[in-house]
């Protein structure tokens, strides 16, 4: 999910980390210092039925991507194709779900499911769920840039 920029090749050079670089903000370049990302969606269909709409979503980590994705071929419906590899989306937007928290067992048996994914599956739209994916998806790749150098 990286876009591509064009930069001329003496840009990059005086561009690359250096070590140096890094020693000064050590704290701050640790990857896990970051924290989790969250994102807020609006869901258009249930803010006219309840009056509320907005769900709040984690952005996926490489933990939530790759429990995601499909190994057997005949679990391939409803999945998605990305960089060759298939998804089960349902799983996915789940697992990054924060609220409303569909783990209450009063919310299960009121709509007659066995599991908490089958709340969720019942809760939201095919549409709203790929469209959901899809933004995630797309925040768990930005940030990151392809650049080509350009030669004069």
């Amino acid at each position: 999910m990286s876009k591509d920029e064009n930069i001329d090749e003496k840009v990059i050079e005086s561009k690359k980390i250096s070590i140096e670089s890094l020693l000064t903000k050590v704290e701050e370049t640790k990857s896990d210092s970051v924290g989790e990302k969250t994102i807020e969606i609006k869901i258009d269909r249930l803010e006219e039925l309840l009056g509320e709409g907005v769900v709040v979503v984690k952005v996926p980590n490489l933990e939530i991507v790759s429990s995601s994705i499909i190994t057997n071929k005949k679990d391939i419906k409803g999945s998605f194709s990305y960089g060759g590899m298939n998804f089960n989306v349902n799983k996915l937007v789940y697992n990054c779900l924060i609220e409303p928290n569909l783990s209450s067992e009063k919310l299960r048996k009121a709509f007659g499911a066995k599991k908490n994914i089958d709340v969720f599956t019942m809760i939201f739209k095919e549409s709203e769920i790929t469209s959901m994916m899809k933004i995630l998806m797309e925040k768990y790749g930005s940030g990151v840039t392809a650049i080509e150098k350009v030669k004069n």
